[in-house]
C-alpha cells in the first residue's frame, strides 16, 4: 500500500510549513543573557507563519536547572507597518477565554495592557491612561515614573515618558503602564529587587519596527524586572537592531501574549481581571 503519493506530500509539506516550526542555535546575545542569570537553556525554538509575518522565538530553561521551567518569548513582524488597538475589556473570567473572544480572528497578536485597581466600592477600575479609536476612556495617572504606549494615525506606535507626554489630537490609540525597562538601548531597572513574576513588555527597534516580550513560569515566578530588563535588551531582529525602548506591561497573572494564528497562548490561564488588551494588526 502506498503511504505518501506526490499528492499527499506536498499537502504534508504545506501543513508543516504553515506552523514554520524550526529548532535553531540560540542567538549568543540572549545566551549571554541567560548566562547572567545562572540559567542554562534548550536551543531556540522558533515558530512562523507561512507568510513570515509573524517570527515567534522561545527560549525555554533546562528541565534539571534552578530555574526550571522558565520561558522567555519574544515576538517579531515583518515589517513596520503594523498597528495598534487599544481595546477597553473590562472583564473577570478565564484570562485564555477572554482573550480568545476579545482578539479577532485576523489579528496578528494580543498582549495584556495596562493596569487595574479597585474604586471606594472595591469594583475593578483600570488604572492610566486609555486611548481607543482617539476617545480617552481612562485619564492619566500621575505615576513618577512609566511611560505611554501610542499611535497617532499615519505613524508607527511608539513609547513616550509618561511625565512628557500630553494629549494631542491625531492619537488614535494610547495605554499608561509602567516601567520602562529599556532607554536609549541601555537597561533601565538598576537594581534587583528578586521579585519574581511573570512579565511582559511592549518594545521598539531603531527602524520603527516593534515587537512584544514576555517571561513565563508555571507557578507564575518567571524573572524580576531586573532580569527581564537584561533578557528584553539581548533581543536581536532578523534585521540585527537591539531594541531602543521597551514598556513593561502588568506582571503577574495578567501577562499574557496570544497568537490567533499560530494558536500559541503564553501565560496563566487561570481567572484574572482584564481591563484592556493591545492588539496589533496589519
Amino acid at each position: 500500500m502506498k503511504l505518501f503519493t506526490k499528492k499527499n506530500c506536498l499537502e504534508c509539506f504545506f501543513i508543516l510549513n504553515s506552523l514554520f516550526l524550526i529548532s535553531a542555535i540560540s542567538f549568543a546575545a540572549t545566551n549571554s543573557a541567560w548566562q547572567k542569570l545562572g540559567v542554562n537553556t534548550a536551543p531556540e525554538r522558533i515558530v512562523q507563519t507561512r507568510d513570515h509575518t509573524i517570527t515567534v522565538h522561545e527560549m525555554t530553561s533546562s528541565p534539571l536547572g534552578s530555574r526550571a521551567g522558565l520561558t522567555f518569548a519574544w515576538v517579531e513582524f515583518d515589517n513596520a507597518k503594523k498597528n495598534i488597538l487599544v481595546k477597553e475589556v473590562l472583564r473577570f473570567d478565564d484570562s485564555y477565554a477572554i482573550y480568545k473572544s476579545e482578539t479577532p480572528a485576523n489579528a496578528l497578536l494580543s498582549i495584556n495592557g495596562g493596569f487595574f485597581g479597585y474604586d471606594a466600592n472595591k469594583r475593578y477600575i483600570p488604572l492610566g491612561l486609555v486611548i481607543s479609536d482617539g476617545t480617552i476612556v481612562n485619564r492619566k495617572i500621575a505615576w513618577s515614573g512609566g511611560g505611554i504606549l501610542l499611535q497617532k494615525k499615519g505613524e508607527h506606535a511608539k513609547i513616550t515618558k509618561a511625565r512628557k507626554f500630553k494629549v494631542s489630537s491625531g492619537i488614535l490609540q494610547a495605554v499608561q503602564s509602567k516601567p520602562l525597562i529599556v532607554e536609549d538601548s541601555q537597561v533601565a531597572i538598576y537594581s534587583d529587587d528578586k521579585e519574581r513574576f511573570n512579565r511582559t513588555a511592549f518594545g521598539v527597534f531603531p527602524s520603527g519596527r516593534i515587537f512584544v516580550a514576555g517571561a513565563f513560569e508555571s507557578f507564575g515566578r518567571a524573572v524580576s524586572l531586573y532580569e527581564f530588563a537584561q533578557l528584553v535588551t539581548s533581543i536581536e531582529s532578523a534585521q540585527g537592531e537591539r531594541p531602543v525602548t521597551a514598556i513593561a506591561m502588568d506582571g503577574g497573572p495578567g501577562s499574557q501574549i496570544y497568537i490567533p494564528q499560530l494558536k500559541l497562548h503564553y501565560g496563566d490561564p487561570g481567572k484574572n481581571y482584564v481591563p484592556n488588551l493591545v492588539i496589533i494588526s496589519r
